[in-house]
Parts: C-alpha cells; structure tokens; sequence
C-alpha cells in the first residue's frame, strides 16, 4: 500500500505543472462573444459543427477477461480455446448464449439490432440490463 501511494504522489508530481491562467484562453466564451457580435450586425448566427457520433469503446478489461478464461477452458466446451476468438456457437448472433456470456461488443451489436436508445453510451452492465428489460417488454407484448 506505501509503495502504491508513492508511486502514485511521483507520478502526479511529475505531472504537475505551475498554473498559469495567461496559457490559457476560454473559447467558449470567445465564440458566445462572436455571435453576439454577429447578431448584433444583422448577421445569421450559424451553428457550430456537431459533436462527433460516439463510438463503440471496448472494454478492455471486459474483454481480457472473457479471453482468459476463453483459454483456459478445455477445447471442446463452450466457449473453449477451440472456439473462434469472437466466442460464442459460431453464429455469430450470440444465440444460444446468454447475456452474461455476450462481449461488450457484442452486446451492443445485439443493442444496435434492437434499436436501444443510448446504447453508445452504456458500459456493459447497462447493456445487459437494456437488453434483458427489452426481450421482457418484448415477450409481454
């Protein structure tokens, strides 16, 4: 435990740096300033680029894990060292597996199929429980 906490005081010592307000400027308030000058001239007011789409982040620990027992299974069981690296039956669909065996990847495949919204912003327990929630609602249905 020292030695973690030290480890951890040199690392945020060598990243420290003396503040200096002047290296930096707020652009937020730069471009607020602009458009109100715009407006202000009779000027159409245009807005700024979009945020760019999320991506699908992989887990990595997630995913480490999966690989590790993946391998440290026998060959022949599911899931096992003989399987492909994706897991699973080979169907790619993830049928036949449950939830808790699925990657984050494929999890949110599932999720894309499904039309989940907020799925690109959900780790994989959210996932899970989006998914489960969905299959329940849709054999209520």
């Amino acid at each position: 435990m020292d030695r973690e906490l030290s480890s951890a005081r040199r690392l945020i010592e060598a990243m420290s740096t003396e503040w200096r307000p002047e290296d930096y400027e707020d652009t937020y308030e730069s471009r607020v300033r602009q458009l109100v000058e715009a407006k202000r001239r009779g000027e159409e007011a245009v807005a700024g680029e979009e945020p760019p789409e999320p991506t699908n982040v992989v887990d990595l620990e997630d995913a480490l894990r999966r690989s590790v027992d993946r391998a440290s299974r026998p060959r022949g069981a599911p899931g096992g060292g003989g399987n492909r690296a994706g897991g699973g039956n080979g169907n790619g669909g993830g049928n036949g597996r449950s939830l808790a065996d699925m990657s984050k990847r494929d999890l949110y495949e599932r999720a894309t199929e499904r039309d989940v919204p907020g799925r690109s912003r959900m780790n994989r327990r959210q996932l899970i429980r989006a998914l489960s929630d969905g299959h329940r609602k849709r054999n209520a249905s």
